[in-house]
């Protein structure tokens, strides 16, 4: 088993809005600040993200470049990872519940509207993520949750479309992740 603790994060974002024509910029960054009861435990924090939008108006009222710089904290909890497999090793896993950290997140992409019942998104991204969650199979039949950091490469679309008495979403969302570093498994 594993021991109690807390730990929790807390953020400023200040951002600067600038439009002009068709360009729509908020520049700013994520400040962070985390308290934990457990050594270790925020070691993938990070106190300063990047938190940038920046969107370009192709076609006015139906097509739309953008771009996201971006970063966040993640505090990762033992109900979250019974949310990612409710198969894992309540003996193993405690000792892995700790802050993970996406401290770059790049997205660009399209988003357009054919008319005012559809419209549609497709874009690509990468990501660098610390102490992400990762699950490994034992031979105990139980999954052992670890953490490791990671490269993100991602593309996707989705689709919206809103009739009478009706929603229609649709999302499709590839990702691609290097082979982790510094990975806290043991098996």
């Amino acid at each position: 088993g594993g021991s109690d603790y807390h730990y929790g994060v807390f953020e400023i974002v200040p951002q600067y809005k600038y439009e002009r024509g068709g360009l729509t910029l908020h520049l700013g960054a994520r400040l962070s600040g985390a308290f934990s009861s457990k050594d270790d435990a925020d070691r993938y924090h990070n106190f300063l993200l990047p938190a940038v939008n920046l969107t370009f108006v192709l076609q006015r009222e139906k097509l739309w470049a953008y771009g996201i710089l971006d970063g966040e904290n993640h505090l990762n909890s033992w109900a979250a990872l019974l949310e990612g497999n409710r198969y894992i090793n309540p003996d193993e896993t405690p000792q892995n519940i700790m802050m993970g950290s996406t401290p770059l997140k790049i997205e660009g992409g399209l988003k357009g509207r054919t008319t005012d019942k559809f419209s549609y998104r497709i874009y690509a991204r990468y990501a660098v993520h610390r102490g992400m969650l990762q699950y490994a199979y034992n031979d105990g039949g139980w999954y052992n949750a670890f953490n490791s950091n990671h490269n993100e490469f991602g593309a996707g679309a989705d689709i919206t479309a809103k009739l009478e008495n009706f929603l229609l979403q649709g999302e499709f969302d590839y990702a691609s992740f290097s082979k982790g570093k510094n990975s806290t498994f043991t098996d």
